[in-house]
């Protein structure tokens, strides 16, 4: 067996550093382990699967190393620490910082969130995701557990090791980009509801937007969250949504931003302190889950 279980309270080292505390979860390729160090300082280390290819173990190692040094402050990725081969188990092995909540967890407290927290978060992911495109990180998978949350409220990317690297940002393949801006739609549309609306009703709500037939597909939105959502918003999301189906808009995206007062007026002291809140309310287990506030 790969893994590697802590026996009778006495812990496995990595690396002849890292002491195991706690494996997290494992998946095709790794399985993820909270560790400490001599200093008892605490980091996640992924411990590569025995046959992965050490290809995929090194296009990791260099996105981390990338985003390191060419992704300004604040950081809008995990940071990667290290990376080494464990000489007992001969397995490589990465070390990134450690955050322990991400979105999901948040979603499920709070079953649903209001307009103003959920574009707030588009607009957050929407600069990380420009961010990383400018350094060739493109292809970015973004389901909510991979949307990480700091001690300090920061969202932080994880799992960026799947994604394509390039050396010449300019020429990241337009469909990687296109997804990307696509799965942000698909983000909001879960905050807003608590559930993935696109795999519930695809095939129906993709048909309206393929045929641009938005007021149908906003009103079955709104049906079914119970709930009526600004104009801008909607105008927001329609664009991103019809990049899927017209590669064109992807390129004026950022002129279709620039041009949307309300969006250039999101960084905020009011609105990062609204997020903080809504955030630190749900871990006090004082909020509700009233999905009725519109932002305008």
């Amino acid at each position: 067996h790969d893994a590697l279980p802590i026996y009778n309270n006495t812990p496995q080292i990595i690396g002849n550093e890292y002491i195991l505390i706690q494996k997290l979860y494992s998946d095709e390729f790794s399985e993820v382990y909270k560790v400490k160090n001599s200093a008892s300082d605490i980091f996640a280390l992924k411990l590569a699967k025995k046959g992965i290819p050490l290809k995929k173990i090194t296009k990791e190692i260099q996105i981390g190393m990338l985003i390191n040094t060419k992704v300004k402050e604040p950081f809008y990725a995990i940071k990667y620490i290290s990376s080494g081969s464990d000489l007992s188990s001969k397995r490589t092995y990465i070390v990134y910082e450690f955050v322990e909540k991400n979105l999901f967890e948040y979603i499920i407290l709070a079953q649903c969130f209001d307009e103003r927290f959920a574009i707030i978060v588009f607009w957050k992911l929407m600069n990380i995701i420009q961010n990383l495109h400018k350094v060739g990180v493109g292809g970015i998978k973004l389901p909510l557990e991979n949307i990480m949350i700091d001690d300090y409220y920061n969202l932080k990317l994880s799992g960026l090791g799947s994604s394509h690297l390039v050396q010449d940002p300019s020429s990241v393949k337009s469909s990687l980009l296109e997804n990307d801006f696509y799965q942000l739609s698909d983000i909001f549309l879960q905050l807003i509801s608590g559930k993935c609306i696109f795999k519930m009703q695809k095939d129906k709500l993709l048909k309206y937007i393929r045929k641009e037939k938005y007021e149908l597909f906003w009103k079955a939105i709104e049906k079914q969250n119970n709930q009526k959502f600004s104009k801008d918003i909607k105008d927001l999301i329609n664009f991103i949504l019809s990049i899927e189906f017209n590669s064109q808009k992807k390129w004026k995206l950022q002129d279709f931003l620039d041009n949307q007062t309300w969006f250039k007026e999101m960084n905020s002291k009011e609105n990062e302190d609204y997020f903080k809140e809504k955030l630190k309310k749900l871990e006090d287990h004082s909020e509700g889950n009233d999905c009725s506030y519109n932002y305008h």
